[in-house]
């Protein structure tokens, strides 16, 4: 199979658009000045935003605030476990975003919900139909997965 060139963003954005899909636009926090890369994008998600569902999600709380004032869509700060957990969770809590995406590892009630009183619940990344119907009767209003499939109950194109 020959290598496949990488699809820019407004072709990205395009496409969504004519399949009428939502988008959900991760800021990466390890670019070297994150702040300029928020600014610099922020022309094509604005546009976006007036065309399709878009979310905007960073594990970079400072970025994430910057981008909010700049494009009016949906923000999600991207909560992972590791040992700063609770310093995230009390950012997402304290600061004025949308929503939270939550790694699937931190699905409990007591985590999920106040973070639901202050704003929409996504988790990531799942494939276990088990963790995403606990996540949803906890009260999550979506879920990410790369198999889609899978969590439907129904089989893979993959699948022998």
């Amino acid at each position: 199979v020959a290598p496949q060139p990488i699809a820019t963003l407004d072709e990205v954005i395009e496409t969504c658009a004519e399949l009428r899909l939502g988008l959900n636009v991760e800021l990466k926090h390890d670019v070297p000045e994150p702040l300029e890369f928020s600014r610099r994008v922020s022309p094509a998600l604005r546009a976006a935003a007036r065309r399709i569902d878009l979310v905007v999600s960073s594990f970079h709380p400072g970025m994430l605030r910057a981008h909010r004032a700049l494009v009016d869509c949906p923000h999600a700060l991207l909560v992972h476990h590791s040992a700063y957990t609770w310093l995230s969770l009390r950012v997402a809590g304290a600061l004025d975003f949308d929503g939270v995406h939550l790694q699937t590892a931190l699905v409990r009630e007591a985590t999920m919900k106040p973070l639901l009183r202050r704003g929409f619940v996504n988790v990531w990344t799942t494939s276990d139909p088990r963790e995403a119907e606990l996540a949803f009767r906890l009260g999550a209003d979506a879920v990410c997965t790369d198999e889609p499939a899978r969590l439907l109950g129904e089989r893979s194109a993959r699948a022998p």
